[in-house]
C-alpha cells in the first residue's frame, strides 16, 4: 500500500470513527426534531458517508472490471453531491442559529445551485464533464471540476457574509464562531482538491461537524430549557459584552404576560407551559435577527434590540402587539394572551445594566397598569 492510500485510509478512519461517537452520544437531540437538529444531524451523516465513500472510491481506484468502474463512478458522483449539500446545509443551520431569514431570491439561488448540480452529476456518467474513469481504470478530473469548488467555495462564503451582516446588524448580541465554518472546511478544499497535496476534506468536513456540535452543548447552559430562549445565564455575558465598541447604545424591552397567574389558576400549569411558549415564538417571529430575546423570570421577557432609533424600537413594539393581537383572534384556546411592555432607551456609558432593567421593569408596570384599567374583567395576578 503506498503512502497515498495510508493518508487516505488514515483520515477517512478518523473522520468516520468521530463521526459514529458524536452520532451515537448525541442521539438524544433527535427527540427535539426542530429545523436545526435535524440539520445537524444530516450534516453528520453527510460527513460519516462523504468518509465511507471516499474509502470505497480510493480502495477501488485503479482496478479493472466493470463492477469496479460502477463503485467509482457512483461513490465519487455520491461525494461531489455531498460536499454540495453539505455547503446548502450549513446556510440553513446558520439561519436557524441566528434567527435570520434570507431573501427568496437568495434562497432560489443556493437552491437552484444545489438541484443543478445534481442533474448535472446525472449528465456526467454519458459525457465525463466532472470526471470520468479512464482507460487505466483511475479516476480523472474533467473540465467541469472546477464548478463545483467554485460552489462549494462559494457556500462557505455565502455562511461567513450572513454571519458577519447579522453580526453587524446586531453586535455582541448575535455570536457565532463563524471560524467552525471557515477554517476546517476551507483547508480541506485548499489541500485537497486546489493544491492536491492531501486527500483531507472528509476529515476537515467531520472537524466542522464536531465543533457545531460542541458549540450547540455549550450553548444549552445558556437556554431556557421550555422555550428555548435565552436565560439568566446569558445576562451575565451580556453585562460584559455591551459596553464593546460601539454598542454601549440600544433599546430594552421589558415584557410581561397579564394576568398569567389566572390562567394558571383556571386551565393548570400545562396551559402556562403553553402560553409561556406560544409567547416566545411570537416574540421571536417578531424580533428575529433584530435583536436577543431573554427569558428573565417567570413570564417576563427582555429583548435586547440592536439599534438606538426610535423609530424601529417604536416599530417593533407595535409589530408586537399586533402579533399578539393576530394570534389572540386565530386562537382557539379559552384564553387569550396579552403581554405589558416597557421600553428604555440604554447607554452603558452612563447607566449599569441593572439601573436599565429597573427602568424598564417600571415602565412595563406603568403599562400593566394601564391594560387592567382597560380591562377590569380579567383578575390581576398578587
Amino acid at each position: 500500500m503506498d503512502a497515498y492510500l495510508v493518508t487516505v485510509f488514515t483520515a477517512d478512519f478518523f473522520g468516520i470513527i468521530l463521526m459514529l461517537t458524536m452520532l451515537c452520544g448525541n442521539m438524544w437531540k433527535l427527540e427535539h426534531k426542530d429545523k436545526k437538529t435535524v440539520t445537524l444531524l444530516v450534516l453528520s451523516l453527510s460527513a460519516l458517508l462523504y468518509c465511507c465513500s471516499d474509502l470505497i472510491a480510493n480502495n477501488q481506484d485503479g482496478r479493472p472490471g466493470l463492477a469496479a468502474r460502477i463503485v467509482m463512478y457512483a461513490s465519487n458522483s455520491f461525494m461531489f453531491f455531498i460536499g454540495i449539500l453539505s455547503g446548502y446545509c450549513l446556510i440553513l443551520f446558520l439561519q436557524e442559529q441566528l434567527n435570520c431569514r434570507i431573501s427568496k431570491r437568495h434562497n432560489f439561488c443556493i437552491r437552484g445551485c444545489c438541484i443543478g448540480t445534481a442533474l448535472l452529476l446525472l449528465l456526467n456518467i454519458p459525457t465525463g464533464c466532472i470526471f470520468f474513469i479512464n482507460g487505466e481504470h483511475c479516476y480523472e478530473r474533467g473540465p467541469l471540476f472546477w464548478l463545483f469548488v467554485v460552489i462549494q467555495i462559494g457556500y462557505i462564503c455565502d455562511c461567513f457574509l450572513i454571519y458577519h451582516h447579522i453580526r453587524n446588524k446586531g453586535g455582541v448580541l448575535k455570536v457565532f464562531p463563524a471560524i467552525v465554518y471557515m477554517g476546517p472546511v476551507l483547508l480541506g478544499i485548499l489541500f485537497q482538491e486546489i493544491l492536491e497535496l492531501a486527500p483531507v476534506l472528509g476529515a476537515s468536513a467531520t472537524i466542522t461537524v464536531t465543533g457545531l456540535v460542541i458549540y450547540i452543548q455549550k450553548e444549552r447552559l445558556f437556554r431556557d430549557e421550555l422555550t428555548g430562549l435565552y436565560n439568566r445565564f446569558y445576562m451575565d455575558y451580556l453585562k460584559t459584552n455591551l459596553k464593546k465598541g460601539n454598542r454601549g447604545k440600544f433599546y430594552v424591552l421589558m415584557l410581561d404576560i397579564n394576568g398569567f397567574k389566572s390562567i394558571n389558576d383556571t386551565y393548570g400549569h400545562q396551559a402556562g407551559d403553553s402560553v409561556l411558549k406560544q409567547s416566545a415564538k411570537l416574540l421571536q417571529n417578531v424580533v428575529g435577527s433584530l435583536g436577543t430575546i431573554v427569558r428573565y423570570a417567570g413570564d417576563e421577557f427582555v429583548i435586547f434590540l440592536n439599534t438606538d432609533s426610535v423609530s424601529e424600537s417604536e416599530e417593533c413594539i407595535c409589530r408586537l402587539r399586533s402579533e399578539f393581537v393576530n394570534y389572540n383572534r386565530s386562537s382557539q384556546k379559552p384564553f387569550e394572551i396579552h403581554v405589558a411592555i416597557g421600553s428604555y432607551y440604554a447607554d452603558l456609558r452612563e447607566e449599569t445594566v441593572e439601573d436599565i432593567m429597573n427602568i424598564a421593569d417600571k415602565k412595563m408596570y406603568e403599562d400593566k397598569e394601564i391594560f387592567y384599567q382597560n380591562h377590569p374583567e380579567i383578575i390581576r395576578r398578587k
